[in-house]
């Protein structure tokens, strides 16, 4: 099942990323809305995390943590 949840996890990140790439063409500003959806990437991520890490990918856990969850 984790190669189904990786699958779902990685869409949700490519359909935030799409979002902040219009966000930042357009000069939108955050708000509450968009924190939550932040914090909801956030979690998407680290939960690839944890499934990477479960099958033994490592670089890739360690790349996810470099690229998005910045402290």
């Amino acid at each position: 099942m984790y190669a189904q949840a990786i699958k779902y996890f990685e869409k949700s990140m490519n359909i935030w990323s799409e979002r902040e790439l219009l966000k930042e063409k357009m000069k939108i500003g955050e708000n509450e809305e968009d924190l939550k959806r932040d914090n909801m990437f956030k979690e998407c991520v680290y939960n690839l995390v944890v499934i990477h890490k479960k099958m033994g990918n490592v670089a890739i856990a360690a790349k996810l943590v470099t690229n998005f969850l910045k402290i």
